[in-house]
């Protein structure tokens, strides 16, 4: 009757890896997937429920002569965790919040930890420690903290706060990621701003816009790219619609998202990073530029960036929302090649102290302290 009723999917690699199957109406029914030999594996039902489609059954086939069926995603990433830590000793560093529940409820793990990328407080502006916390981590605090070995993050400050209010079995400071080692680029142009990051809220990208154009007005020289998705694409829409009103087309880009040789030729040729962000457990985008000798002015917000930048040597740090504030320290920065030079040289000097070596130091102390996050 002209409906499609099965689709094939093919691994790359050269072996049909999944078949779709449809109902008549064209949605989703079950979905099968194979081995690389052609064996059924899983198999989820997904039904219709109040007119959104959604996955019902997990079907574990023939696992251990068994077939075994689970009401959610959530329960088969636990057994398969778990039957993990039941073949050989393993450690679970876990950092995608999302996950929280479904690792929680993993069984003979050597240890269970939580990584935190991003600042857990709900205000990174407020002075000391605060009980409040994001909404997508209060779950964590409360209702699984007690499941885990332990919390990791990235500063002293961030530890020291969270100990105040929240008694977790463990709390670590380790940093995680580490500067490569690059060579020094010889085509730089100290007008190139940049931005790399979400274009969502919580990263500010329009204040990103408003100092720009505040630079711009002294410098017109100057040009701003934006590196990184939307997160939702509205974000971007009125972007462009702030370049437009303020007539700087022609020297504002959205570049996307890309990652890898493209970033690395980005910031060998950038002046300057702007951060706006709301808050930042660790900036690896600041981390990544001052590895490239670049320069960066950011709003000062825990936790990381009061670490990586060092207010006046390689980069500044203003108040949060002080547009103005950060426009003047971009134009202190760029206003001459010598003293640009300056804050890149202190750029470069910063990047070293995370060093692969130094940052790996820091585990392998832990390692001595907290016997439960490496495997013996």
């Amino acid at each position: 009757m002209n409906h499609v009723v099965a689709k094939d999917i093919w691994d790359r690699r050269g072996f049909l890896s999944s078949t779709q199957y449809f109902h008549p109406d064209g949605t989703q029914g079950a979905q099968m997937f194979f081995d690389i030999n052609g064996t059924p594996k899983l198999e989820i039902t997904h039904m219709n429920i109040q007119g959104v489609l959604n996955p019902t059954m997990y079907k574990l086939l023939n696992y251990k002569g068994k077939n075994r069926r689970f009401n959610r995603e959530e329960e088969l990433f636990t057994f398969f965790m778990s039957e993990l830590a039941s073949q050989e000793p393993s450690v679970f560093i876990n950092d995608r919040p999302s996950l929280i529940p479904a690792v929680a409820t993993v069984s003979g793990a050597v240890g269970k930890w939580q990584l935190l990328h991003n600042s857990h407080s709900k205000n990174n502006q407020q002075a000391g420690a605060s009980r409040s916390v994001a909404d997508y981590l209060q779950d964590f605090f409360s209702l699984y903290k007690d499941n885990f070995d332990g919390l990791i993050v990235a500063t002293k400050q961030q530890k020291d706060e969270i100990s105040k209010y929240y008694d977790f079995k463990h709390i670590v400071t380790l940093t995680d990621t580490y500067s490569k080692k690059v060579k020094k680029s010889i085509s730089r142009d100290k007008n190139k701003i940049i931005y790399i990051g979400r274009l969502s809220l919580e990263k500010k990208p329009a204040d990103v816009l408003g100092i720009f154009a505040k630079v711009h007005e002294k410098f017109p020289e100057t040009s701003l790219d934006f590196y990184g998705y939307s997160s939702p694409l509205e974000v971007q829409k009125d972007l462009e619609k702030l370049v437009e009103a303020n007539n700087l087309k022609k020297v504002v880009n959205f570049k996307g998202y890309h990652s890898g040789e493209v970033i690395e030729a980005a910031l060998d040729k950038a002046g300057l990073l702007l951060n706006t962000s709301e808050g930042e457990a660790f900036g690896m985008n600041v981390l990544e530029a001052l590895n490239h000798g670049v320069p960066v002015v950011a709003y000062k917000v825990k936790y990381g960036l009061n670490e990586q930048i060092e207010d006046g040597g390689n980069g500044y740090l203003v108040p949060y929302g002080a547009i103005q504030t950060a426009a003047d320290s971009v134009i202190e920065i760029i206003r001459s090649k010598a003293n640009w030079d300056k804050f890149s040289r202190s750029a470069y000097a910063k990047a070293k102290e995370y060093s692969e070596e130094d940052v790996w130091s820091q585990w392998l102390n832990e390692k001595i302290i907290v016997d439960s996050l490496f495997i013996k």
